[in-house]
Formats: structure tokens, C-alpha cells, sequence
């Protein structure tokens, strides 16, 4: 539920009973989830004892229901899928502007003295609907997220109660190696950062700032080790590296030719050998056969060494058909 047209539509649910008219709340797992009136009651009661909203916006890529122009939480499940309904788009700085002017308007409404802070999640997309890369496609989003913000902050500030805590730009700016190793999620360490720098500022009682700044300093060591190993891993200038796969694709190319050389030269050994064996076979058949010279015998053995030395491609059995049939 990281879109603002998602977050709109749960607060416009929850005070004012306007549900979607489409089915298009659903979970991370495609769960349906239904628009029941008892949650809502408990919604609504949550926002109506809420003191601080906390709303953190994450993509403007958008699934929407065509007749009703409703959005999606998330992308369509697939077993509900329908082409000729649902839509992909994505939301416009204009829209998202005021889907924030909108979700400002009924906390004022129904929570006066409540306190909004906003925020916008570093984390990025990883896969994209959109005919351009992901990369490309992740920066436009965020960019729209971002600049709508920044817009509706300049209208509504700190005296407005409205604060903007910026958790996006401490992941993306401060640190080099910020990502775990699905490059995603943010790494423990700059996470635990982030979280007492929210608590430093926003929390009563917070944290001091000598634990704000023992949190930064272990995480920005432990980037810094990042960088030194990776400096080291890059001690070879790019000219050397570039000799040394070459280098290492002619040495391939030389094992395999050797690989290649021994495999026919064994496959040849094999066959000289086996055909030494029938030649040997076959003369000893002949010979029994111009010895003997008699009947079904001689005639038996003559064609079964012809047959042998014939089938095995040699040549010479010729020469022993007259010693046989003279």
C-alpha cells in the first residue's frame, strides 16, 4: 500500500465509509481482502486516537480497474487477472499532489491537532511493467514521489504540523554500499542509523546525539571497509585486467584445442588396437581354413574372416581369398 492512491483510499474509507466499488484490496500473497465494516470501525477508531500519522510513500506505478478507475494496492493477482479491465499506468507529479492535498485535508478534517510526517521509502523497484529498464523506470518514480512532496511541503510546513523526515535521501546520499545483497533492502547498520536519527528528532523522550552519532559511526566504518576491499579488489588498472582475460580466453581456447587432440588421438589408439585384434582373429580363422580345406567348415571360416576384416575396413583380406578358394 505504497502508492497515494492507495493510502487516500484507506483514509477516505475509514472516516467517511466510501469504499471501492472494485476488488482491488489485495494482500502480498493475493489475499482478498474484503471491505468489512467491523475493520473499518476499528480503522477509523485507530485514526481517531492517533496523534502522529507517519505516511511513507514508495512507487507511482499504478494497477487500476478501467470501468471504475479505482487503483490496485498492489499488481493484479494473476488469477484475477482481466486484460480488457485492468490497466497499468503511472501517477502523475500532478496527481500524486493532490492525492496529498487530499489525505492533508481529512487528517485536518477529523484529527486537527494530529501531527502528519512524511517520508519516502529508499527502497526500489525491482521489476517494472513499463517498456524501459527497471533502473530507468525506478528513478521516475521515485523522482515523482519526491518532487510532489517537496511541492506540498512548501505549502504546508512545520507550522502546518507537517514534518518530512528524510530516511530516502540518509540511505542514497550518505552512505556508498548502503544495499544487502539483493540490492535492496537496506543494509542493518544503516538501517539501525536511520531509525535513531527518527528517534533523536521525533521521539519524547528520544536518544542524545553522542548514540546518534556512535550509530553513524559504526555504519559508516563498516561502509568504509566496504570501499577498502573493493579499492583493493580494483589495484589492477583496467588496461591490465583487460590483458589478463584475454589471456585467460586464448589459454582457454588452447586447453581446448588439447582436450580436443587427446580425445581424437585416444579414439584412434582404440580403433588400431581393436582392429590389430580382428586382423589377428580373422588370419587365424584363414589359416585354420587352408589347412583343413574340407567341407562346410572351410567355407564357414573363409567367409567369417572375410566378414571380420571386411566389416572393420581393412583392405588385405583380399589377398586371402585365393589361399581359400584355390
Amino acid at each position: 500500500m505504497v502508492n497515494t492512491y492507495a493510502i487516500l483510499q484507506q483514509f477516505s474509507w475509514a472516516w467517511e465509509g466510501v469504499a471501492p466499488q472494485a476488488d482491488v484490496w489485495h494482500g502480498k500473497k493475493a489475499e482478498d481482502f474484503a471491505h468489512d465494516e467491523l475493520v473499518r470501525l476499528e480503522t477509523k477508531e485507530l485514526f481517531d486516537n492517533a496523534d502522529l500519522f507517519i505516511i511513507t510513500l514508495g512507487l507511482s506505478e499504478l494497477w487500476y480497474d478501467k470501468p471504475t478507475g479505482e487503483v490496485f494496492w498492489r499488481a493484479v493477482p494473476a488469477d484475477v487477472y482481466d486484460s480488457q479491465r485492468h490497466c497499468f499506468r503511472t501517477a502523475s507529479h500532478a496527481e500524486t499532489l493532490h492525492n496529498l492535498h487530499r489525505i492533508y485535508e481529512l487528517i485536518r478534517r477529523y484529527r486537527p491537532a494530529a501531527r502528519i510526517l512524511f517520508s519516502v521509502s529508499p527502497i526500489p523497484l525491482t521489476a517494472t511493467f513499463r517498456p524501459i529498464s527497471c533502473i530507468t523506470a525506478d528513478a521516475v518514480s521515485k523522482a515523482t514521489l519526491r518532487s510532489a512532496l517537496d511541492e506540498f511541503l512548501q505549502a504546508h510546513g512545520e507550522a502546518d504540523g507537517v514534518y518530512y523526515f528524510p530516511s530516502y535521501e540518509a540511505v542514497k546520499r550518505i552512505f556508498h554500499y548502503q544495499w544487502g545483497e539483493d540490492r535492496r533492502h537496506v543494509r542493518r547498520d544503516v538501517l539501525d542509523f536511520n531509525m535513531k536519527l527518527f528517534e533523536h528528532y521525533y521521539c519524547s523522550p528520544g536518544i542524545g546525539a553522542d548514540e546518534v552519532r556512535a550509530a553513524y559511526d559504526h555504519a559508516w566504518e563498516l561502509d568504509h571497509n566496504r570501499a577498502e576491499n573493493q579499492r583493493q579488489h580494483d589495484v589492477v588498472s583496467y588496461e591490465e585486467r583487460r590483458a589478463i582475460t584475454k589471456q585467460a580466453k586464448i589459454n582457454a581456447r588452447i586447453e581446448a584445442r588439447r582436450v580436443e587432440r587427446e580425445k581424437v588421438l585416444s579414439e584412434r589408439r582404440e580403433q588400431q588396437l581393436r582392429q590389430a585384434q580382428l586382423h589377428r582373429r580373422a588370419k587365424s580363422w584363414l589359416q585354420k581354413a587352408v589347412k583343413t580345406k574340407s567341407g562346410v567348415y572351410v567355407q564357414y571360416a573363409a567367409q567369417t574372416a572375410v566378414a571380420l576384416l571386411a566389416l572393420d575396413g581393412l583392405t588385405d583380406w583380399m589377398d586371402w581369398i585365393p589361399l581359400v578358394f584355390e
